[in-house]
């Protein structure tokens, strides 16, 4: 979940804003929403869930997986449903090498 606010001196100057007023958030949206990943719940395949999270959302992410990736089109997806795109990039820049780490995944930075 992504949560983003607005700077203190945005809030209309007041000094304690109300904590029941959500007119303070600027953003919000969520994680794994265009990211090729298809939730264990869902009866279809899906891997975008834009069109589920836009009516009560305004930013999303959308995975790139490599530099030759065209996201044109899913980001013009997201413009429509009025939401704002944030590109998830880690996958340009480290490559999955092996699992010998307490984690399980062990990342180097790609040769490229």
């Amino acid at each position: 979940m992504l949560i983003s606010c607005n700077t203190h001196d945005e809030v209309s100057g007041i000094e304690n804003p109300d904590p029941n007023n959500a007119s303070h958030l600027k953003h919000f949206g969520f994680t794994l929403i265009d990211t090729y990943w298809d939730g264990p719940t869902d009866i279809e395949d899906k891997t975008n869930y834009s069109n589920e999270v836009a009516p009560f959302s305004n930013i999303a992410d959308i995975l790139v997986v490599s530099p030759t990736d065209d996201i044109r089109s899913r980001m013009q997806n997201m413009q429509q449903l009025q939401m704002k795109s944030m590109l998830h990039l880690a996958e340009l820049f480290f490559e999955h090498e092996d699992t010998n780490t307490p984690s399980g995944n062990d990342y180097k930075l790609r040769a490229d």
